[in-house]
C-alpha cells in the first residue's frame, strides 16, 4: 500500500470516528473514572509505536452529572445539583501500564434546595458561569491475566464560579462577589475485559466531594452561606472502551449509587 493509501485510509477510519463521536455528543449532556486498560490497549500511534517506554495521548471528554446526590450542612438533602464539563485532557503512559493525566475543562453548576426559615421553606436556586475546571489523575494496571486486566486510579479536581444566577422563591438576589468553591477526589479499583474492539469494565469508587456556597454581597440582604456533602461516598461505574489499539480509542461510561452521571471520551495516541 501506497503512503498516499495509508494516509487516505487512516482520513477514514478518523472521518468515522469523528461521526460516531458527534453522535453520541449529542444525546449526552463531575468527574469521569475513564478506561483502565486504555494504557495497556494501545500499542500503535500516530507518530510511534505504543510499545515505547512512554507515550502521549490527547483527547476531548464531555462529562454530565445528572444528581450529585449531596446533603446541606443542615442534613437536608439537596433537591437538584447538575453540572455539565466540556474538556480537553492530556495523558502520560508509561511502560503500558500506568497513566497520568490532566483535564482542563469548562464547567456550569446548577442546584435547587430548600431552606427553613422560621415556619416557612425557602426555595433556593442557583446557577453558576462557566468557568475552568482543572483535574489531574493516575491510573495503572496491577494485575493482568489474559485479557482480564484489575486496575485501580485516583483523581483529584478543583472549581471555582461566580454566579449566573441566585434566587429564593423566584425572587433574583444581588450576589456580586459571590462564589461557588468545589473540591473532589475519588479512588478507584476496576476489572476490565478485551474482546476483539471492545474493552467492557466494571469497577467500584469512593468519592468525597465538598461544595461551598457564598452569596458575596447577597449577605446584606440574609442570604447564608451554605455547604454540601456526599450523602454516601461509595459507587459503581461501568463503561466501554472501543479501539482496533493503534491511533484512537473512544470511551463511555455510566456512574451510579452514590451520583447519577454519564461521560465520554475520545483520544488521539501519538
Amino acid at each position: 500500500m501506497t503512503t498516499h493509501a495509508k494516509f487516505l485510509t487512516f482520513g477514514i477510519h478518523c472521518g468515522r470516528i469523528c461521526v460516531t463521536m458527534l453522535f453520541f455528543l449529542s444525546c449526552l449532556e463531575a468527574m469521569s473514572v475513564g478506561s483502565p486498560s486504555a494504557a495497556s490497549w494501545m500499542h500503535k500511534g500516530l507518530i510511534q509505536p505504543c510499545l515505547h517506554r512512554f507515550s502521549l495521548r490527547a483527547g476531548i471528554e464531555e462529562d454530565f452529572v445528572h444528581d450529585a446526590r449531596l446533603f446541606q450542612s443542615s442534613s437536608r438533602r439537596v433537591d437538584l445539583y447538575t453540572k455539565w464539563c466540556h474538556g480537553i485532557g492530556l495523558t502520560f503512559s508509561f511502560l503500558q501500564r500506568f497513566d497520568v493525566y490532566g483535564v482542563g475543562s469548562y464547567s456550569q453548576i446548577e442546584s435547587h434546595w430548600r431552606f427553613p426559615n422560621g415556619p416557612a421553606i425557602e426555595r433556593i436556586e442557583i446557577k453558576t458561569d462557566w468557568a475552568p475546571n482543572w483535574s489531574l489523575g493516575a491510573r495503572g494496571t496491577l494485575l493482568e491475566w489474559n485479557c482480564v486486566l484489575l486496575g485501580m486510579g485516583t483523581k483529584w479536581s478543583t472549581y471555582q464560579s461566580s454566579f449566573e444566577r441566585w434566587q429564593v422563591d423566584g425572587s433574583s438576589f444581588d450576589v456580586a462577589l459571590g462564589k461557588l468553591r468545589q473540591v473532589e477526589w475519588q479512588a478507584t479499583s476496576d476489572l476490565s475485559f478485551q474482546i476483539d474492539y471492545l474493552a467492557p469494565y466494571v469497577g467500584i469508587k469512593y468519592d468525597c466531594l465538598i461544595t461551598h456556597l457564598d452569596p458575596g454581597l447577597g449577605k446584606q440582604e440574609g442570604l447564608v452561606s451554605e455547604k454540601f456533602k456526599k450523602r454516601g461516598h461509595t459507587g459503581l461505574y461501568i463503561g466501554c472502551t472501543f479501539s482496533k489499539g493503534s491511533f484512537a480509542f473512544l470511551n463511555l461510561e455510566a456512574r451510579f449509587i452514590d451520583e447519577e452521571a454519564w461521560s465520554l471520551a475520545f483520544d488521539l495516541c501519538f
